[in-house]
């Protein structure tokens, strides 16, 4: 008997948030849900604006068990390093952008974040082979 082999085609849903100076701090953070069955497949943090604080300004995207993107610096422009790329949130889940400084606070800066997603089980239809 042959086995019956279940493809599954779903569209990437992207999270995207915009951080700016204003948003340092754990109380001006983001979050953002996923849904019970997400698989995140990419996360990105790109410094489109180099963050002014007078000592050091860093970015991290975490869940609170998966930290994507680890207190990188955003005092320069460019893609910063991604620790983790990839979670599955069987229960759904909430993912936290944040910006942190220390010394003078800042007063210009603009960082791009991104989690790319596929909701698992909620694709257009199944292909069946």
């Amino acid at each position: 008997m042959a086995i019956k082999k279940n493809i599954d085609r779903a569209y990437f849903k992207v999270i995207r948030v915009d951080l700016t100076h204003r948003n340092m701090g754990a109380d001006n953070a983001v979050t953002a849900r996923v849904p019970p069955g997400a698989l995140v497949t990419g996360v990105t943090c790109f410094g489109a604006l180099a963050v002014n604080s007078g000592t050091t300004a860093t970015a991290t995207i975490a869940d609170g068990t998966n930290t994507f993107v680890n207190a990188q610096s955003v005092a320069t422009t460019g893609v910063k390093t991604v620790a983790l790329s990839q979670a599955y949130y069987p229960n759904g889940g909430t993912i936290t952008f944040s910006l942190a400084e220390t010394g003078t606070a800042a007063t210009a800066g603009h960082v791009i974040a991104t989690v790319s997603y596929v909701h698992m089980g909620a694709s257009e239809a199944g292909i069946q082979e």
